[in-house]
């Protein structure tokens, strides 16, 4: 078993492009193994990675002496850039092939130069064959490994909890390092934003809180995403009906209100990001989806703890 706590920083992303080397895409053994199962109309969820990716030295040079904000800005401009021009032809078939009915939920990802969707075999068997593409792999529900419960509440605790004490975030605090002013995007369950410990810290987007129900009034490609966004569900309503999320929320500013504080940074705020139904499971493209919004978003930290078994991986 592996457990991750991913932390995402932008300075290492990049800007000019590598050129595709003209070689066949490669279909996984797994998805293969599914191909051969499936009839032709079948629909099956893949990610197609593409072979252009950017350069982290070249995005050093281009991003040296700005300011963070600016950093961000940049590396997200040239990351969209990419994916756009290296994703056009093959996206410009894919939609065409919509029509048809032969992929279903197409998106093309910036992050990682990805397109996912829903595809028919013969879709797949067409697209490998075309320039720039690396892999196409199936894209499978994934889900959480979970610690047991007893369902007992544990005992009440009015003071900072042990784990507190032992990174030294009192010494922090006491210097005044509180997390004041940074957007940690929680790519979760989703969380619970009515919590005492929480309700106080949360990123709030106000063209969609001062807006009007059902209209993207930021424009941003997302309705209503007030706290974040449902990548499960695909909604504005980010609320966690599992509970992990609001656990990790918890322990970015979870400030006490409740009775014991067990948050590190108490004036950060949390942008809700709900990747994981209420089961634990979700999906790669969703998780990806949760990464863009956060940065997109202005995220400037990235927290995301959802442990797997063997085979959780991409």
């Amino acid at each position: 078993m592996k457990k991750y706590t991913i932390f995402v920083f932008l300075l290492f992303l990049t800007h000019p492009l590598f050129g595709a080397q003209g070689e066949r895409g490669v279909i996984t053994p797994g998805l293969q193994a599914k191909l051969n199962e499936v009839g032709p109309r079948e629909l099956i969820r893949v990610k197609i990675s593409m072979e252009d990716q950017i350069d982290p030295v070249a995005v050093e040079r281009l991003v040296a002496g700005k300011s963070m904000e600016d950093r961000r800005k940049i590396v997200i401009a040239e990351l969209k850039r990419l994916a756009e021009t290296s994703q056009k032809e093959i996206l410009t078939y894919l939609r065409e092939q919509e029509k048809d009915t032969a992929v279903k939920d197409l998106q093309s990802l910036w992050i990682n130069n990805m397109i996912a969707g829903k595809m028919s075999k013969g879709v797949i068997e067409t697209i490998v064959k075309m320039d720039g593409i690396q892999t196409i792999d199936e894209d499978p529900l994934i889900k959480m490994i979970e610690t047991s419960y007893s369902g007992e509440d544990p005992p009440k605790i009015t003071s900072i909890e042990w784990n507190i004490t032992r990174v030294d975030a009192p010494c922090a605090w006491s210097q005044g390092y509180r997390g004041q002013g940074v957007i940690v995007g929680n790519i979760d369950t989703g969380v619970n934003y009515n919590h005492s410990d929480l309700v106080n810290h949360f990123w709030r987007n106000d063209a969609e809180f001062f807006g009007i129900t059902g209209v993207d009034d930021d424009t941003n490609g997302y309705v209503d995403d007030i706290w974040g966004y449902d990548f499960s569900n695909n909604d504005g309503d980010p609320i966690d009906d599992h509970g992990h999320g609001t656990h990790t929320a918890g322990t970015v500013a979870g400030d006490g209100s409740a009775g014991d504080t067990v948050g590190v940074a108490l004036e950060a705020l949390i942008m809700a990001i709900k990747v994981l139904n209420q089961f634990g499971s979700g999906s790669w493209t969703a998780i990806f989806n949760g990464v863009q919004y956060a940065l997109d978003n202005g995220a400037q930290v990235l927290t995301l703890s959802i442990g797997g078994a063997p085979g959780f991986s991409t």
